[in-house]
């Protein structure tokens, strides 16, 4: 399965396979160690048990099948106004979005700022964003 939405607000979010979409609670995943990240979209995962909930079936007991790593990348565009943009790493550009910062901040064009790459409708995404530190 492949982790499709997660609402890191709400702290719930969706896991696909082919054919059915399953609720998540936060709780219910395994992130594999306090530094590693909340789920990521577009991550593949294993889903221990699958429980009848409200409107969907629930998935629980999820575990990441890779350790995500953090990567380093050159912010290319950012329409504060609109509020997303691109950063590039290894001359692949990736989504961002202002809902991906994980603290206050506005990405400046040429900085450079850390995050996780995911995945969402199929595009590169920048998760997790922070100011590149170092």
């Amino acid at each position: 399965m492949v982790v499709d939405l997660y609402a890191v607000d709400h702290g719930y979010g969706f896991c696909v396979n082919e054919t059915e979409r399953y609720f998540f609670r936060v709780e219910d995943f395994g992130r594999g160690g306090v530094e590693a990240p909340l789920p990521i979209c577009g991550e593949r995962v294993v889903v221990g048990r699958i429980v009848q909930g409200g409107k969907s079936p629930q998935a629980m007991s999820i575990c990441r099948l890779d350790t995500p790593t953090k990567l380093v990348g050159q912010v290319k565009s950012f329409d504060s106004g609109k509020g997303w943009g691109f950063v590039e790493h290894d001359n692949r550009n990736y989504f961002l979005h202002k809902s991906d910062l994980t603290t206050p901040f506005t990405p400046i064009i040429g900085s450079h700022i850390t995050f996780y790459a995911g995945m969402r409708r199929g595009k590169p995404r920048a998760c997790y964003v922070t100011p590149h530190t170092g």
